[in-house]
């Protein structure tokens, strides 16, 4: 099975919940503005009804998304991967991403679960760079892009390029943790010009 198809069952499962809160149709429908309900009741009409309530839980947003920096977003939470939180909209059912790094947590509005997704990282120096994190490009959404940092670094006579990389990132980091910028990408490992940019909530 699919993700479609867990949705579509999780679904199905809510509308039945729904159908049994209200006992039966006929008391579903004593709730909607007619003057005499009985009259419509038909095989028609409960299939549209109960297509109504299915667009209902369909678009209904199952979760709320809680950033770092406060601000509040209602998703249907698919999965969480690669550093990404994967989910969808309101309207829209095209799968988006956002760094798991901005997002404290995400709360389940049906029972109130609380999935804690990433810890705020606080800097208060030059000494906090292993906090620092490397992110590639696809995995800053939704951070707040701050600017560049770079730097100059000699290669040394017999130092692998992978070691290079190393230091390189260590400088960078360290420059990102003297300003208190908790996330770096790489633009450029050039000895002569090394750059990143850097990133906060």
């Amino acid at each position: 099975l699919d993700i479609q198809d867990f949705k579509i069952s999780e679904y199905i499962i809510k509308l039945d919940i729904l159908l049994k809160y209200f006992k039966n149709i006929r008391t579903v429908l004593s709730f909607l503005p007619f003057n005499n309900y009985k009259k419509i009741i038909s095989m028609k009409n409960i299939f549209i009804l109960l297509t109504l309530f299915l667009s209902m839980i369909i678009k209904a947003q199952t979760h709320e998304l809680i950033k770092h920096d406060g601000k509040k977003i209602d998703i249907n939470f698919i999965k969480v991967a690669n550093n990404q939180v994967f989910f969808n909209s309101q309207g829209n059912q095209e799968e988006k991403s956002m760094s798991k790094f901005a997002i404290a947590q995400i709360k389940e509005k049906s029972n109130s679960d609380v999935k804690m997704i990433s810890n705020k990282i606080i800097l208060s120096s030059k000494e906090d760079y292993n906090k620092v994190v490397l992110l590639e490009p696809n995995q800053a959404e939704g951070l707040k892009e701050i600017g560049f940092t770079s730097s100059f670094l000699g290669k040394s006579k017999g130092e692998t390029n992978q070691d290079f990389k190393d230091k390189a990132v260590k400088r960078l980091k360290q420059h990102a943790a003297a300003k208190g910028y908790p996330f770096i990408v790489m633009i450029s490992y050039d000895s002569k010009n090394l750059k990143a940019k850097m990133f906060s909530y």
